[in-house]
């Protein structure tokens, strides 16, 4: 079997839509990311990141989301709320891949953009990217 840079991670998804989290979780399994947790919006991201037993390695958020909407958790990220994640990778979920969001995008300092719905080949490759790891070839 091959060896999957993957399959150790931690991975923190905040989304607030239910079978968006379903659909999530279902292609990250595909790719062998076991260790997911989900949360509905930012306030309940933040609230994991700071009572998580394990450091998460990469974060998937939406955008529009109640309570705090995902640029303001990014901000929040970004600025140090919770001490050591200010530099982690975070990919942001989008069903609008408008100018307006990649400028914000930019301004957020976000690794990438996933168009919803993501695929598992999309969410790999964007994953690794965020990561800077690299896929072997073949």
């Amino acid at each position: 079997m091959a060896y999957n840079p993957l399959q150790h991670l931690n991975v923190l998804v905040v989304e607030d839509q239910d079978i968006a989290q379903t659909m999530l979780a279902i292609v990250l399994k595909t790719i062998g990311i076991e260790n997911i947790e989900l949360t509905a919006n930012g306030v309940e991201g933040i609230a994991a990141l700071e009572a998580a037993s394990q450091t998460f390695d990469v974060i998937i958020c939406d955008i529009h989301m109640p309570e705090m909407d995902g640029y303001k958790f990014v901000r929040q990220i970004r600025l140090g709320a919770v001490d050591g994640y200010r530099e982690i990778p975070i990919l942001i979920l989008t069903g609008d891949d408008s100018d307006a969001n990649a400028q914000s995008a930019k301004i957020h300092r976000l690794d990438t953009f996933v168009t919803k719905p993501a695929n598992a080949e999309s969410m790999r490759h964007h994953i690794l990217r965020a990561l800077g790891l690299q896929e072997a070839s073949g």
